[in-house]
């Protein structure tokens, strides 16, 4: 198992999948390209932290979502003391493939701790499995 998860969408005139990835936070510095999850072509996502618990992922050329597709987001604490929530700032950028990441407790940033048991996941809508 890679730790990927790619679910097959119905809709018309394409062949569109919901494929999740997922990086591991590392304090205040960016988190290791060794750390990503995904399918084997999306692993290859860099993510630099930006600011106070602020992630800004860029998505390998070619991995380009549907227009105007939602992300979505999704948390692993280490414990329930280090329990974080996460947010979109702003849109998916479609030309640079970036969309930031926001943890947070209770609005304020938060740094996550490189920890065994934290990642953050997150998914977008592809045209087919292998990027858009």
């Amino acid at each position: 198992m890679d730790g990927s998860f790619v679910q097959n969408l119905e809709a018309p005139g394409g062949e569109p999948r919901l494929i999740w990835a997922s990086f591991a936070p590392n304090a205040s510095s960016n988190p290791l390209v060794a750390s990503n999850q995904g399918p084997p072509g999306l692993r290859a996502f860099t993510t630099v932290y930006a600011a106070t618990g602020q992630f800004t992922v860029t998505l390998p050329e070619g991995w380009t979502p549907v227009a105007n597709t939602s992300v979505l987001l999704g948390k692993q604490c280490e414990s329930l003391t280090e329990h974080f929530d996460v947010c979109q700032v702003g849109a998916f950028n479609a030309t640079t493939r970036q969309l930031v990441i926001q943890a947070h407790r209770n609005g304020t940033g938060r740094e996550i701790a490189a920890a065994a048991g934290a990642r953050i996941h997150f998914a977008l809508v592809f045209n087919n499995s292998t990027g858009g």
